[in-house]
């Protein structure tokens, strides 16, 4: 993806996006986006969201709402669940190749979910469909609004928040023809 040609305030997005997923030990997701777009200072996508009442915080507690209950899983106990024993598997590991670190730091940065990646080239699509030559907030809500199953559309539907009229209201606001 050509990150060069995002607007600065859609940088800024996809780093505020991250934060929200790196603070809720989670890939980043379309609720990410969408709290995200929803807390920016101005702009067509957060102006459209307040159109139709949606905020940060509104969006942060749908999202939170419609999260399966219980803390985030590690992964030791994401394997040990499907019968993976994984002290065994460390020791096999030990053994073979020595002793090597159990949990190498990394960036800490999350990675994007599915869903996070297909708002991402959906915003490039939408930027291209348009013939924007960026990609602003209003390409990433649009791009949220395309992907079908994503997390940022169950939080919208549970803000009541009809998706067609919103895409419509984006599209006139950016005074972009209506297709």
């Amino acid at each position: 993806m050509a990150y060069e040609r995002f607007t600065d305030r859609a940088r800024r997005t996809l780093v505020e996006a991250q934060q929200e997923a790196a603070a809720a030990r989670q890939f980043i997701r379309g609720d990410h986006f969408l709290i995200a777009l929803a807390n920016a200072d101005d702009g067509v996508a957060v102006s459209a969201l307040r159109e139709f009442g949606v905020d940060g915080d509104a969006a942060r507690a749908a999202a939170v709402r419609l999260q399966p209950p219980g803390p985030p899983v590690s992964t030791d106990h994401a394997l040990s669940s499907i019968g993976i024993d994984v002290e065994k598997v460390k020791q096999s590991v030990a053994a073979s190749l020595g002793d090597v670190p159990v949990n190498v730091p990394n960036d800490e940065r999350p990675a994007f979910a599915v869903d996070g990646k297909q708002i991402l080239e959906q915003s490039l699509r939408e930027s291209v469909r348009l013939e924007s030559g960026f990609i602003g907030t209003e390409h990433l809500l649009l791009g949220l609004l395309a992907t079908p199953k994503s997390v940022g559309l169950d939080v919208l539907r549970d803000l009541s928040v009809d998706l067609d009229a919103l895409k419509t209201r984006v599209l006139e606001m950016m005074g972009a023809r209506l297709v």
